[in-house]
């Protein structure tokens, strides 16, 4: 989602990888497995202030991909009750 499609691709490739990589992360710390994105981020040599320049489209992604992960669990729980 961050690497490519709308206004994405009008972005240089550092702020998109920033940006998917940040999302990875925050998706990970709410216990989805991913255990690279920390040091993803490190390799790109991200500054705080990247990051905090970044935090509202970070947002607005994870937000997304928390909504297509948690669809399927809401039916199953659904199915379930």
């Amino acid at each position: 989602m961050a690497h490519q499609g709308g206004d994405q691709r009008e972005k240089p490739v550092a702020q998109r990888e920033l940006e998917a990589e940040g999302v990875s992360y925050a998706v990970v710390a709410l216990g989805l497995e991913n255990p690279g994105s920390r040091d993803d981020l490190l390799q790109h040599e991200v500054t705080a202030d990247e990051l905090r320049a970044s935090l509202s489209a970070i947002r607005a992604l994870a937000r997304r991909v928390l909504a297509i992960v948690a669809e399927p669990a809401a039916e199953e729980a659904a199915r379930a009750a």
